[in-house]
């Protein structure tokens, strides 16, 4: 492994190496995307809609990896409940093309599909432990969002061996913490390139898991 950089020193977790991986194949999907934008009147809407989705889940998940960067670990898990929201989202349009036009209505919140609906979309078939443990992980990104006192626990750091604070600035000392975010973020990229692969389907693109022993 190498010598921790010292500008990034979250950069040799293995969660973090993973989110690197999948933003590099992502970024290399949004390039072959952007060439099809072009030509708006061989676009389905599923498609349309995926151009207003795409870069804005692309940023977020950048957003969360410079945000580990720097060490500011809350911020960057804040993050977490947007972009599974966006992924979620595209996956349901693309499996339920007649809902598009709930989206190109403004995708209002009394008559879009709940997120679990959404996330259904993302795990066809799946048992519903796994769906249930989704789930939890959506009402931990709710906290974060809330507030709440539980979400104070995402900022505790030891700084003492006894003694511990609430980190108001940048959090280089808890590992595990940076490594579960940036995993979790590089998961819900993964859905997206799937997703991607579904709605933008050239005969010579290389599939999901095969991209990733080229990256």
């Amino acid at each position: 492994m190498d010598a921790t950089p010292a500008d990034d020193p979250y950069s040799v977790l293995s969660g973090v190496e993973f989110l690197d991986e999948k933003l590099r194949q992502l970024d290399r999907r949004l390039k072959y995307v952007g060439v099809l934008s072009a030509d708006k009147a061989n676009l389905n809407r599923v498609q349309v809609a995926s151009f207003q989705l795409v870069p804005g889940s692309a940023s977020i998940a950048r957003s969360i990896r410079h945000l580990i960067k720097g060490g500011y670990l809350l911020s960057s898990a804040v993050l977490l409940r947007p972009l599974l929201e966006r992924v979620a989202t595209l996956a349901y349009l693309e499996q339920n093309p007649q809902s598009v036009a709930l989206w190109e209505a403004g995708w209002l919140h009394h008559q879009r599909p709940s997120l679990r609906t959404r996330l259904n979309c993302l795990l066809p078939g799946a048992p519903d432990s796994l769906l249930h443990g989704f789930m939890r992980e959506v009402s931990r990104a709710n906290s974060l969002i809330h507030g709440d006192p539980d979400a104070a626990l995402v900022s505790l750091v030891q700084i003492e061996e006894d003694n511990y604070a609430y980190a108001h600035d940048q959090d280089f000392s808890t590992p595990e913490r940076a490594h579960n975010i940036a995993f979790s973020a590089a998961l819900d990229i993964v859905f997206q390139l799937v997703v991607i692969d579904r709605i933008f389907p050239p005969p010579d693109w290389p599939t999901t898991s095969s991209s990733a022993n080229s990256a």
